[in-house]
């Protein structure tokens, strides 16, 4: 069983409507043939770290929305009859073709609203999908795993790859409003460790870092 949900800010629910009492409905009318139960969460669940590292082990004290929701959704698994099937992977940002965030800004020469410091935890849409496969096969419940491709970046060098890449000028960064959604995201600035990931799954990843990630994609689309 794999609960993954994405929340539509422009529908009638809240966050934690659909992330924990979506899933604590699943719970409710799963067979008990159910085995093994795959949470997709996300850092998220860690807040505002400031540059520290951070794995399974670290103390989660969300402080946006999202975090907090995927936090009390895992908790709800913990908690629930299919606590001792669990796998909860907490899913570092997600990249891929058609998802690379700012690349129009970056090929227009438009500023990006963010610090130009901070770090960034990347996996690739398809290796994401990899691992929850590997999970699915390999991983004796209950277990967490943090998920990324184990290379922060930090934010001016990826966006300078990025416009490379693009054949862009370096970009430019101004300071987002104060609480935006930028502000919000950049002030979490924490490097994710997936070491229980690797000793574990080894899983062979088809993008090592952003930085093959991000030349197969321009390579072969058109970022939005």
């Amino acid at each position: 069983m794999l609960f993954a949900v994405g929340f539509d800010q422009g529908g009638a629910d809240t966050i934690q409507d659909v992330y924990a009492r979506g899933l604590e409905n699943a719970v409710r009318w799963l067979p008990e043939s159910v085995g093994k139960f795959i949470y997709i969460s996300s850092t998220g669940v860690y807040g505002k770290v400031t540059e520290r590292e951070v794995d399974e082990d670290s103390p989660c004290e969300p402080t946006r929305e999202g975090g907090k929701a995927c936090l009390a959704a895992e908790n709800e698994l913990r908690s629930s009859r299919f606590a001792a099937r669990a796998i909860i992977l907490r899913l570092a940002g997600l990249y891929g073709p058609g998802r690379i965030p700012r690349a129009k800004e970056v090929a227009a020469r438009q500023p990006i609203e963010a610090p130009t410091s901070g770090w960034l935890n990347l996996i690739h849409v398809d290796d994401a999908a990899k691992i929850v496969l590997l999970a699915e096969e390999r991983t004796p419940p209950p277990r967490i795993y943090v998920v990324s491709d184990g290379h922060p970046v930090e934010r001016r060098q990826y966006y300078t790859e990025l416009a490379h890449l693009l054949g862009a000028p370096p970009p430019r960064f101004v300071s987002p409003p104060a609480n935006s959604p930028a502000a919000l995201r950049a002030a979490s600035d924490k490097r994710v460790n997936p070491r229980r990931l690797f000793a574990e799954l080894s899983p062979a990843l088809s993008y090592p870092s952003y930085r093959e990630g991000l030349s197969a994609i321009v390579a072969t689309t058109t970022p939005s």
